[in-house]
């Protein structure tokens, strides 16, 4: 998602750069479909991948965001919805 302001960096080109890195990146049109994304992968990937042992419950990775606070409403809302909260 690209925040509405004029000097965002679109989601495409952060995404291709984070890629270029060696990153998985996608972006996403919305908050809410890049929250369910980041929880579908956590969940599939479970303790694998972060080079630190599995502690969570589930076995899933912590999902994190992170970016202006132009997107910390929208984040938000997207995530409590995921959980139920």
């Amino acid at each position: 998602l690209t925040p509405d302001s004029p000097r965002a960096l679109p989601a495409e080109k952060l995404a291709a750069e984070l890629q270029e890195r060696g990153f998985y990146a996608k972006p996403c049109g919305t908050a809410a479909e890049g929250i369910k994304e980041a929880l579908s992968l956590a969940a599939r990937l479970g303790g694998r991948g972060c080079g630190t042992e599995d502690t969570s419950e589930e076995g899933a990775l912590p999902v994190v965001s992170f970016g202006s606070l132009y997107m910390a409403g929208a984040v938000r809302s997207a995530f409590r919805s995921f959980a139920g909260l």
